[in-house]
């Protein structure tokens, strides 16, 4: 790949230039006018007075790298999805990196943009991502990772979203589901979106704020598909780009994460909104007594076999004995992956179910 934004004049980026007029000079550059006209052809016009139109739109984008912009915006041509907010396929967001002390552009694959891209290898039949609720999982087969939901089950307003799952079915006929509680999901958001303030315990706007939902079935699809989805070359680049800043230079394009550990004071501003929020409403539960260490103890050894820690699930007759367990072995429980992490959810799903419904 030709490293068209890499040569371009920097008098694009001198801070006398605002960020808009940046990006329109970078855009009149005839090898990167060519660039996207290589990868959108008869639509590249379009898809160019969008980033115009994106970084217009909001003040937000003031200060941010114009490389990264485009960068981001070449990735999103190239996986042909538009970068329209509204539309809701992907998104370029700014965000100050207060490690490296400056403001760049967080590239981001929307819940749509992964169906429309899984789509497009016509290697599936149905794919979908929803909502649980309390009480509508029947079971678990933590061996085949199949959940037995209550078709019967209406939710009410009040009824509370204990969780996340998806869904993909091959025309082949293989299916797979991923169950994501809501704590996990959380837990996931708080760990990768630089939207999350560690010191404030708070999304300070982005799309986990603004549109939780949405970015909670992103994540278990996104999840559901890395692990066991069929994967075109586009599907790979988009598991690869997301929610990643992006460089060009010779050797093509570079991907760079930056977990919140080391960004904590990071605030990302959408196109929409920028104003400070707090962390989506957590449905209520039970209030369960802790201690610093589980009445329900596993030696190390015993750790290191899944099949004993879901032997260890399924003996537990308590409700707030299996909260315990779940809460003071959570880094534990976690550490776990692939088909074994899956299994032990599975149980743990299955058995909460069992303790709740009495049987």
């Amino acid at each position: 790949m030709n490293n068209e934004i890499e040569h371009i004049d920097e008098r694009s980026t001198s801070a006398k230039v605002t960020t808009l007029n940046a990006v329109k000079n970078f855009l009149k550059d005839d090898a990167v006018k060519k660039r996207f006209e290589e990868i959108l052809g008869k639509k590249s016009a379009g898809f160019v007075a969008s980033i115009t139109s994106l970084v217009s739109s909001s003040t937000n984008f003031d200060g941010t790298e114009p490389k990264s912009i485009i960068a981001s915006a070449i990735v999103a041509a190239t996986l042909d999805l538009p970068i329209n907010p509204q539309f809701g396929f992907a998104y370029i967001i700014p965000y100050n990196d207060s490690q490296r002390q400056r403001k760049l552009a967080q590239f981001q694959i929307g819940y749509k943009g992964f169906v429309q891209l899984a789509m497009r290898t016509s290697y599936y039949k149905t794919m979908n991502a929803a909502e649980v609720y309390e009480g509508e999982i029947k079971n678990f087969n933590r061996i085949t990772g199949e959940i037995e939901f209550d078709t019967k089950f209406v939710p009410k307003p009040e009824t509370k979203i204990i969780g996340y799952v998806a869904y993909f079915r091959l025309l082949n006929g293989f299916e797979k589901y991923l169950y994501m509680s809501y704590e996990d999901i959380l837990e996931h958001a708080k760990r990768y979106s630089k939207t999350y303030n560690k010191r404030e315990d708070r999304f300070k706007g982005g799309k986990w704020s603004d549109d939780f939902d949405a970015m909670a079935k992103k994540t278990v699809l996104k999840l559901l598909l890395s692990k066991y989805g069929i994967l075109s070359v586009e599907l790979q680049t988009a598991l690869q780009s997301d929610q990643s800043t992006i460089t060009e230079n010779a050797e093509g394009l570079k991907f760079d994460y930056v977990d919140n550990p080391e960004t904590e004071d990071a605030e990302v501003v959408n196109e929409e909104l920028s104003g400070e929020r707090a962390l989506p409403p957590k449905p209520e539960v039970e209030s369960v007594e802790t201690e610093p260490k589980s009445k329900i103890n596993l030696s190390p050894e015993d750790w290191e076999s899944p099949i004993k820690v879901i032997a260890k699930v399924e003996s537990i007759s308590d409700p707030k004995e299996l909260a315990e367990f779940k809460k003071t072995n959570k880094n534990k429980l976690q550490s776990f992956s692939g088909k074994d992490h899956e299994a032990i959810q599975g149980a743990l799903v299955t058995q909460e179910h069992k303790l709740k419904n009495g049987f």
